[in-house]
């Protein structure tokens, strides 16, 4: 059977944690699923972007991370943003006849 915090729209997978990165200093384990940063539910890679361009987690020295491992477990982390391992930036290609490369959309 199909855990509900596995199901597409139930949070942000990860698979591998970065040696050195806050997540691995303060003991997150992978696999796993992020589900909410703060008061941020983040249940879709969209819901995090919105989250990080409206500057909710800019300037914090620390983050709740709530995370679920593959057994449907949940654990609160604080950690520490670090722009090296966790860059807010979105990079995203846009063709020059204004087609979105990802869609096939026209902007």
């Amino acid at each position: 059977p199909v855990r509900l915090h596995t199901r597409p729209g139930a949070g942000l997978y990860f698979w591998h944690i970065f040696p050195g990165s806050p997540a691995d200093t303060f003991g997150l384990s992978a696999p796993g699923w992020l589900v909410q940063v703060d008061d941020e539910e983040l249940l879709s890679i969209d819901a995090l972007l919105e989250a990080i361009h409206a500057g909710k987690f800019k300037g914090r020295d620390w983050l709740r991370c709530r995370t679920m491992d593959s057994e449907g477990r949940p654990t609160v982390r604080a950690l520490q943003p670090d722009e090296t391992f966790w860059p807010t930036v979105e990079l995203a290609l846009h063709r020059p006849d204004g087609e979105d490369a990802a869609s096939g959309a026209a902007k």
